[in-house]
């Protein structure tokens, strides 16, 4: 009997998941559709896949570059952006993961009250501590249907200009 790889079945901890690089395919493509987004990497799943999907490891240019393939279709979307964060506690439950802490920009998810907007959006009316609330309803109730315990960080990207700190610490009502 092969052994090696029952390490795989444990449970585990995950630290420091990017939320805003675990969105499902299915799911980028849905909103995509949802927005009449009309981009040849919204076709179909392979089309996104390949566009959106590293092909070096380790190349942070190239990683950070493929949110502008995927981001567009999530951004600003209430439904979203709720969905993404309940869709990824879904996941790491069935990756027999028992503790996961994801972090997130919350300016990367809103469009409005963001300066510059990302992702080639317009003005809108959803602002970071709104995209807080909503991922937090989204790991609330996947932690509720999925049994896994999850805790969120919130980063700030200061290589931005106008990317304050402005996101309230204690959004996160636990």
């Amino acid at each position: 009997m092969d052994t090696s790889f029952t390490a795989f079945n444990k449970p585990k901890v995950e630290l420091h998941v990017h939320l805003d690089a675990s969105i499902r395919p299915e799911t980028v493509l849905h909103f995509a559709r949802k927005k009449n987004l009309r981009f040849p990497w919204y076709n179909n799943r392979e089309s996104l896949l390949s566009s959106a999907v590293c092909s070096q490891a380790g190349n942070l240019t190239e990683f950070l570059s493929k949110f502008d393939f995927y981001m567009p279709a999530v951004v600003g979307d209430r439904e979203a952006v709720k969905r993404i964060a309940y869709e990824f506690v879904e996941t790491k439950a069935k990756e027999g993961v028992v503790y996961v802490e994801v972090r997130y920009n919350p300016h990367l998810f809103a469009n409005s009250k963001v300066d510059p907007l990302q992702f080639g959006q317009k003005e809108g009316d959803l602002t970071p501590d709104e995209v807080v609330q909503l991922i937090n309803q989204g790991l609330k109730q996947g932690e509720k249907d999925f049994h896994i315990k999850v805790r969120s960080i919130l980063c700030c990207l200061r290589h931005l200009p106008g990317k304050k700190c402005n996101t309230p610490a204690n959004a996160w009502d636990r």
